[in-house]
């Protein structure tokens, strides 16, 4: 009796289901790997290059910076809405126009969130960070960094739901006809 016992217990032991569940959406691992894409950019190359070779000081740090973030914003801007206008064309089957105010909140937010992405990027390359903030312990530094690297975080996440919000809106006005005639 104490063998059958023994048997069922260890079959009902095999049977169960051990459910892991997922911890992050396919949805949210595309957020996240964007933004990491944000952070690595191409153009910071030209940063090492000048490190490497001790060019950068903090007379021309300021100058530099400045050019590397807006030549990366510039580039991913336009990759953005490639991609953005290649989706709608996708999604609609046709040839949609794009107005000029989504056009240019689309470039302006993804503008910024990239230009603030690529000094958050800047910001170790080499104490660039001693020119500009040189009043603040490296401690306070460290606390401004995470705090700005969060708030653009943020601002990537409500930009990619604009983003999604917008294109909805497109293709719903590209479908309109359907809804009102009935006919596909």
């Amino acid at each position: 009796m104490n063998y059958l016992y023994y048997f069922i217990t260890q079959q009902m032991d095999n049977l169960r289901v051990q459910y892991t569940p997922r911890l992050m959406k396919n949805k949210n691992k595309i957020l996240i790997t964007t933004f990491i894409n944000r952070l690595s950019n191409n153009f910071l190359i030209i940063m090492f290059l000048l490190v490497a070779f001790d060019l950068n000081t903090c007379n021309n740090n300021f100058h530099i910076v400045l050019i590397i973030s807006l030549l990366s914003s510039i580039f991913f801007v336009q990759k953005s809405y490639k991609k953005f206008v290649a989706d709608i064309m996708y999604m609609a089957e046709e040839e949609k126009e794009i107005k000029i105010t989504e056009k240019i909140s689309l470039w302006t937010r993804e503008f910024f969130i990239q230009f603030v992405s690529s000094l958050l990027m800047l910001w170790w390359v080499d104490n660039v960070h001693e020119c500009f903030l040189f009043y603040m312990t490296k401690i306070n530094q460290g606390y401004t960094w995470i705090v700005i690297f969060v708030l653009n975080f943020i601002l990537h996440v409500s930009n990619a739901k604009m983003n999604l919000n917008q294109s909805e809106k497109i293709i719903k006005t590209v479908y309109q006809h359907v809804e009102t005639t009935g006919e596909v």
